[in-house]
């Protein structure tokens, strides 16, 4: 996308997201859900969405809200550890 065609929208910036990815950071290190530094960011979009939209969701869902974002370092059950606690423990993101 280029910049004039976001003339009039609302652009969210990471700098705007630094509390909610504290969190997030934080359920990855308890739950060792990364190995690298690829997956983080991208992933923190997705789980950021997820969380704002849908904040109780099933593991299944929580997956498939993460299928975009490839990881062979961890495999994924670690990451949906991580996602599950923030959903029940920490409530909605806003």
């Amino acid at each position: 996308m280029l910049a004039v065609q976001a003339d009039g929208s609302e652009i969210e910036t990471m700098a705007r997201e630094a509390s909610i990815l504290g969190r997030i950071q934080e359920a990855f290190r308890q739950h060792h859900g990364l190995q690298c530094e690829f997956v983080g960011p991208v992933s923190s979009l997705a789980i950021i969405d997820l969380l704002r939209h849908h904040p109780l969701e099933t593991d299944d869902k929580i997956r498939e809200a993460l299928s975009g974002n490839i990881c062979r370092c961890t495999g994924y059950e670690n990451i949906v550890n991580a996602v599950r606690e923030l959903a029940s423990k920490r409530g909605p993101l806003r």
